[in-house]
C-alpha cells in the first residue's frame, strides 16, 4: 500500500460512529432531495443531481441546494434564470441554465455538459443513489488523500490522470477496510462511501482551517 491508501484508512478509523452514519448515507439523502426538487418542479431527478453538480463548485452544500431549486424555481414560474444568482462560477451556472432550459435528463448528454471531471462524478453518485463506482474527489478528499491540510483555494488543479489514480486509492482503501469490517459487522463499503465518510471526519476534525 501506498501512504496515501494509508492515508484514506487512517482518517477512516478516526472517523466517529456519528461521521460514518453521516459519510454512508451522503449520496442516498442527497438523491433523496434531487427526487423531491424533482416532484416539486416537475423535473427528472437525473436533471436535478445535474443541476445540484453544476452549482457545486466553491458552494456549501446547504446553499448548493438551495441555489439548485431557486433556478427550479426560476423555470418553473417562467422567470429569466439569468437574473439567479448562485453562490458559484458563471460558467457553471451556465451550465444549470442549458441543463434546466433543454430539460435534459440523458445520462451522457448531462456528462457531457458537466464535462469537468468532478462534477461529473458527483452527478454520477448523487443520480445514482450512491450505487456506482465513480468516487468525487474535491479538495477535501484530496487533502485526506494527500496527507495535507491545505486551504481549498491551495489545493493543485488536478489532471485527468492524477483524479484518476485517486479515485483508484479509494477504491484500494475501501476494500483493505471493507476486508476489517466484513470480518468484524458483515459490512463491505463502496469507495463512495468510504469518500463520503473520510471527507466528514475530516472536515469535523479540521473544521477550524475550513
Amino acid at each position: 500500500m501506498t501512504r496515501h491508501i494509508d492515508s484514506i484508512i487512517a482518517m477512516y478509523f478516526s472517523s466517529s460512529k456519528v461521521d460514518r452514519v453521516k459519510g454512508k448515507n451522503w449520496y442516498s439523502n442527497a438523491y433523496s432531495i434531487a427526487c423531491t426538487l424533482g416532484k416539486k418542479y416537475d423535473v427528472h431527478s437525473n436533471t436535478v443531481s445535474a443541476v445540484i453538480s453544476a452549482l457545486s463548485p466553491s458552494n456549501k452544500w446547504n446553499r448548493n441546494v438551495e441555489d439548485a431549486e431557486m433556478m427550479l424555481r426560476a423555470n418553473a414560474y417562467d422567470l429569466d434564470l439569468n437574473d439567479c444568482k448562485p453562490c458559484t462560477y458563471k460558467g457553471q451556472k451556465a451550465k444549470a441554465i442549458k441543463i434546466i432550459t433543454q430539460n435534459v435528463s440523458d445520462d451522457e448528454t448531462l456528462k457531457g455538459i458537466l464535462s469537468g471531471q468532478k462534477t461529473k462524478s458527483f452527478y454520477a453518485n448523487i443520480s445514482t443513489n450512491g450505487k456506482t463506482t465513480d468516487c468525487t474527489i474535491d479538495g477535501h478528499s484530496y487533502n485526506v488523500w494527500n496527507v495535507t491540510v491545505t486551504p481549498l483555494k491551495d489545493v493543485p488543479n488536478m489532471t485527468p490522470k492524477t483524479y484518476k489514480l485517486i479515485q483508484d486509492d479509494y477504491r484500494k482503501a475501501a476494500m483493505e477496510i471493507s476486508s476489517i469490517t466484513e470480518s468484524e459487522t458483515g459490512e463491505i463499503l463502496t469507495a463512495s462511501e468510504i469518500q463520503a465518510i473520510t471527507w466528514v471526519a475530516y472536515r469535523r476534525i479540521h473544521k477550524n482551517l475550513i
